[in-house]
């Protein structure tokens, strides 16, 4: 199984809804905070992935409503 396939399968266990992977090439072109070696001078790949979120608590979260959530 290669790193690729392995780093999906786990992200997928961890509850992510969908996986992929953005290169420089891919991201070329875009905005200035598309660089993704502004934080990482020798990165070559970002992981990218999407996680569902509780709408109900979204507002509240942003409002800093919930004191504890942010742990």
């Amino acid at each position: 199984m290669s790193l690729e396939s392995e780093l999906k399968e786990f992200l997928f266990k961890q509850g992510a809804a969908s996986v992929g992977y953005a290169t420089k090439e891919t991201l070329d072109g875009g905005p200035s905070t598309t660089d993704m070696t502004y934080v990482m001078s020798e990165a070559e790949t970002a992981i990218v992935f999407t996680i569902p979120l509780d709408r109900d608590k979204i507002r509240p979260y942003l409002a800093k409503e919930l004191p504890r959530s942010r742990f």
